[in-house]
């Protein structure tokens, strides 16, 4: 698959999901940078990345606006927007730089934040009685398989 430079909407969306993380209680430390700021250094990150990949200058389509996501833009729409970009930088030393593990931080605590809120997590025991054992098959029995 190759790397491509993202769009200023998928910028828009990881700057979105940025609010979302820091708005839960999670700093990130990115929240109160300047979203337009952020977003062009966002964006040289990729551009960074595909050079690394592919040697040669990749436009930027600088500078950069934040623009509030109008469309669908709920924590699971963020994470697929950060997903893409996250890949979209991996290239190089790119994935080595401090934004970036920020961004991978922000990743994790939005993951998070998805399936705690599932219901499925909400009726899962928290713990679970030995009698949960009952039938199971031992794990070195199923190597041996």
């Amino acid at each position: 698959m190759s790397a491509f430079m993202v769009t200023h909407a998928t910028i828009d969306r990881v700057l979105w999901a940025i609010n979302i993380i820091d708005d839960a209680g999670k700093p990130t430390g990115l929240k109160h940078e300047d979203p337009e700021e952020l977003g062009n250094r966002l964006l040289a990150m990729n551009a960074d990345a595909l050079r690394a990949r592919y040697g040669e200058r990749a436009d930027t389509a600088l500078p950069y606006r934040y623009q509030v996501p109008t469309t669908q833009c709920g924590k699971a729409e963020c994470l697929r927007a950060l997903d893409c970009f996250l890949y979209q930088c991996i290239e190089g030393e790119v994935s080595q730089c401090e934004l970036y593990r920020r961004c991978e931080l922000v990743r994790e605590c939005l993951v998070e934040e998805i399936i705690c809120a599932l219901p499925a997590y909400e009726r899962a025991p928290w713990d679970y009685p030995d009698s949960a054992r009952s039938g199971a098959v031992p794990l070195m029995a199923l190597a041996k398989r």
